[in-house]
């Protein structure tokens, strides 16, 4: 359990297949750590969906989840509940500014 780090750089979390995304949930199902770090909650993963059943699946094998940006922790019984929410209000959000974004072009 050191302290390695599975970074996409030039990835899209909304694309179908950022490699390190895929190595940090095959690592989490062997496990091969105690705790998932990001730097904002929206940055994680594909959707809101897919962020939830990842947290899902952390929680099998006993792996907390933190987003520093956000002060979300799921160790905490608020933290998960912070998760949840966020989760459901960043997915409309990310989709308003794909659509701000084109309305300028």
């Amino acid at each position: 359990m050191s302290g390695d780090e599975c970074i996409d750089i030039g990835y899209s979390s909304a694309k179908e297949s950022p490699t390190q995304l895929d190595r940090l949930m095959r690592d989490a199902r062997r496990p091969r750590f105690r705790a998932v770090m990001v730097a904002r909650f929206d940055r994680f993963a594909r959707s809101t969906s897919h962020r939830l059943r990842a947290l899902a699946e952390f929680q099998i094998y006993k792996i907390d989840f933190i987003s520093v940006s956000e002060n979300i922790d799921t160790s905490t019984p608020i933290g998960k509940t912070v998760f949840t929410v966020i989760g459901a209000v960043a997915e409309p959000e990310r989709s308003l500014i794909q659509e701000r974004v084109l309305a300028g072009r």
